[in-house]
């Protein structure tokens, strides 16, 4: 989703977009060919992933696309390149707030987090389950809670937005941020943790169109693509016999060919009311 950014002020936040939906299961092992999630599901968030993990999906999803990646080798941040990269804190914030059509509510599209956010639960849930924020983005509240990148550390920073089984306060927008690297010891357990996963943003150079999702366009080439593939070019009619030919003995007819060799769609469940749901990016 576009993103307009605050405009002017020292806290000045430039225009973004970004993904409707935490990175799920299904993108992540399509681009990394791993799911080292503990709550399995394609349609769930991935999880469980160290941060270099998330920073090298980045760059892979980047170069599969045709963007110049924005991470280095080091994990520095180039905020100018045209791939993916993690959300900055502000960004997150800004969105997750509504960004300039927000209303104000204490979590991400709502006063009442059982409408927006997954919360005290024992595992995570498929994503854009519940109600979207002002700008259209799900999960913002709960869930997973997803990291963000610290632009004056150049490093990832502390997730934000509460996760399945924090508490409800956790999981209002300026709720403190999770822990993730308080504690040199247990850095890596934490970040390895099954409630912390990650949303993507891009500046939209030399691929979004204003006001275009990113995930969706290139979606949308994909199934274009494919479905061009399938399409079958029209066989020739025989040609129709003239009077006075001797008839032709009839041949058996040929068994039709089946028209598409897509696979049939998997089904999922969730354990509430869901509606459909959409593969990001």
């Amino acid at each position: 989703m576009f993103v307009k950014g605050t405009g002017k002020g020292l806290d000045k936040i430039n225009d973004f977009y970004i993904c409707k939906y935490p990175v799920t299961q299904a993108l992540y092992e399509k681009i990394t060919g791993e799911n080292p999630s503990a709550f399995k599901g394609p349609n769930r968030p991935v999880e469980s992933i160290l941060a270099e993990d998330a920073v090298m999906f980045c760059n892979l999803l980047s170069k599969k696309m045709g963007l110049k990646p924005c991470f280095s080798l080091s994990s520095k941040c180039n905020f100018e390149a045209s791939g993916f990269r993690l959300p900055t804190l502000e960004e997150w914030k800004w969105a997750a707030k509504g960004g300039v059509k927000s209303k104000g509510y204490k979590y991400a599209g709502s006063n009442k987090s059982q409408e927006v956010a997954v919360w005290g639960e024992d595992e995570t849930s498929d994503v854009g389950t519940l109600k979207p924020n002002e700008l259209g983005l799900y999960d913002m509240s709960g869930n997973v809670a997803e990291m963000c990148f610290d632009e004056s550390l150049n490093r990832v920073c502390n997730p934000s937005g509460g996760c399945y089984c924090y508490s409800e306060e956790d999981c209002e927008i300026e709720a403190e941020d999770n822990p993730f690297y308080d504690d040199d010891e247990e850095e890596e357990e934490s970040k390895l943790a099954d409630w912390i996963g990650f949303r993507l943003v891009c500046n939209g150079k030399d691929f979004c169109d204003t006001g275009e999702e990113c995930e969706e366009k290139a979606v949308a080439k994909k199934v274009e693509k494919k479905v061009n593939n399938q399409v079958k070019k029209p066989t020739k009619k025989p040609a129709k016999k003239a009077e006075g030919d001797a008839p032709k003995a009839k041949k058996a007819p040929a068994k039709a060919k089946e028209t598409t060799s897509e696979a049939k769609p998997k089904k999922t469940t969730t354990k509430k009311a869901s509606t459909k749901k959409e593969e990001a990016p």
